[in-house]
């Protein structure tokens, strides 16, 4: 009876919120955060709330704290938003990129794709860890294999770095899966093979 109770309080908070009540969303869905309602779910709607000063003023320590407990219950959402946050660092958050990163690799790790492209970043930039152009190559693989067109995109320029005709036209096909998921990078690129024969 309290999952329901519980599930219903978060769907009238997501109501509220598309009714552009966002005051309202965030007292329900505070009720659904503290009551630890659909796992995590609340916490994480009501952290973006206090992060982008919708219906409660803009709070990011805040916000960090409920996200921290959306992502301890692995609301993955929640570890790449936070990621982020650390990553750049914000007014009220010092930097920290060796948190992001592991914020970064928990979200990949359970196949959230958009956190393996951040992860692959790091590692093929060698930014906050030791450069490892081989696990960037397995994340970027990861992430275009979930059609995350920039992990597309990045595998065809590894690839298009190599002057094996093989390697070229690998790159090739990585451009056209990165174009045919949205990317304009992709695209250029593809374009620019193909006017080379590839």
């Amino acid at each position: 009876m309290s999952i329901s109770l519980f599930a219903g309080a978060h769907e009238d908070a997501a109501d509220e919120y598309d009714r552009d009540n966002k005051k309202q969303a965030a007292v329900l869905f505070k009720k659904a955060c503290v009551n630890g309602e659909v796992w995590g779910l609340g916490c994480n709607a009501l952290a973006t709330q206090y992060l982008r000063g919708e219906g409660v003023d803009q709070d990011i320590p805040r916000a960090v704290k409920l996200f921290t407990k959306s992502c301890a219950e692995n609301v993955q959402q929640s570890c790449i938003v936070l990621g982020r946050l650390y990553y750049n660092g914000q007014i009220d958050i010092k930097q920290d990129k060796m948190k992001a990163l592991e914020l970064f690799e928990k979200a990949c790790e359970a196949r959230y794709q958009e956190a393996c492209v951040y992860a692959g970043y790091m590692y093929m930039q060698g930014d906050a860890v030791r450069q490892d152009k081989m696990r960037a190559k397995k994340l970027f693989t990861q992430a275009c294999e979930g059609n995350q067109a920039e992990a597309c995109n990045k595998l065809g320029l590894i690839h298009v770095q190599h002057m094996a005709e093989q390697e070229k036209l690998m790159a090739k096909e990585f451009f056209g899966t990165a174009c045919n998921n949205g990317s304009i990078e992709g695209c250029k690129n593809y374009k620019i093979l193909n006017e080379e024969g590839y």
